[in-house]
């Protein structure tokens, strides 16, 4: 079984998202999605895995994303050539990234991902794996909303605290003066 086989293998055993990408020997920087698992069709929105085989990789990113994503690639694979064929070093390969990934109808959905250049003596493949963090990206959209309203009702409730201070004082101050005037008057 040789290595595109076994990833195929694995991807279509797992739970989560799994795409295989071609790693561009021309400097190119594009990479053609070779096989997708069940979970990541899915996760971007397509009928199935089959529908998603051959296409670019930047149909899954967004624009700001993809246009930068070609340069990065291209610089990566050069400096894996320049290396005869090992990895080469890389602040994305191998390592958990909060992104945003577009669906088939074009909507963004929050993920994380992880690419891996796997590689042998004969092939060289470009693994990704994405975890779906819409729920995460909610729950803490709705915790930051949760902090902000507490703040405004703290402050809402810290003025009424001042504002009942101050009419406090001023009705002790009416009182004072209404006692003052009794005073007055019982003298008149």
């Amino acid at each position: 079984m040789n290595l595109r086989e076994t990833l195929t293998q694995v991807a279509d055993r797992l739970q989560i998202a799994m795409i295989i990408g071609s790693v561009p020997s021309d400097g190119s920087g594009d990479i053609l999605l070779l096989h997708v698992n069940a979970a990541a069709a899915s996760l971007f929105g397509y009928p199935g895995p089959a529908a998603m085989r051959g296409l670019d990789v930047r149909a899954l990113m967004p624009e700001d994303v993809a246009s930068a994503h070609q340069g990065h690639v291209g610089g990566y694979v050069d400096r894996v050539q320049r290396r005869e064929g090992r990895r080469a070093s890389s602040s994305i390969m191998g390592s958990w990234r909060d992104l945003y990934g577009v669906r088939r109808d074009g909507s963004r959905v929050a993920l994380a991902g992880n690419v891996a250049d796997i590689v042998n003596s004969d092939e060289r493949f470009f693994v990704a794996v994405f975890r779906d963090r819409t729920a995460e990206v909610e729950a803490a959209a709705s915790m930051a909303a949760a902090a902000e309203e507490a703040d405004l009702l703290r402050q809402a409730a810290e003025e009424a605290a001042h504002e009942a201070e101050r009419a406090r004082a001023a009705a002790e101050d009416g009182l004072l003066r209404q006692k003052r005037l009794s005073g007055q008057i019982t003298l008149l």
